[in-house]
């Protein structure tokens, strides 16, 4: 999946450079800046765990990095519920992967 740059209410992800929430910078570091870009690249769609594997110079996904992917996003869920974003913006489908759910922000505007 090729990492677009993108804009979904107040996110924005630019390629090699940051995600911000409101203006403001979500997370330092290369793994959550790329586990957003491909969330937000998706536009909705499953990122399925084998996809992650991108991430990384390694051909596949084993279980200590996909934990590592796991670890990161509950990392980004908790800076994204401080800086007051929807706390479900990411989800969990379970057996598949993750999907970026803008929905989120659509509920919690009311």
């Amino acid at each position: 999946m090729k990492l677009l740059k993108v804009s979904d209410g107040p996110f924005a992800y630019e390629p090699g450079a940051s995600v911000t929430y409101k203006g403001e910078p979500v997370s330092p570091g290369r793994l959550p800046h790329l586990i957003m870009g491909l969330l937000m690249s998706a536009k909705g769609e499953v990122v399925r765990w084998n996809e992650f594997s991108a991430l990384y110079t390694y051909a596949t996904l084993d279980s200590c990095r996909r934990n590592s992917v796991k670890v990161t996003v509950h990392h980004l869920r908790k800076r994204l519920r401080e800086m007051g974003a929807p706390a479900g913006v990411i989800q969990t489908v379970q057996g598949a992967g993750l999907r970026w759910d803008r929905t989120a922000m659509e509920r919690e505007a009311g």
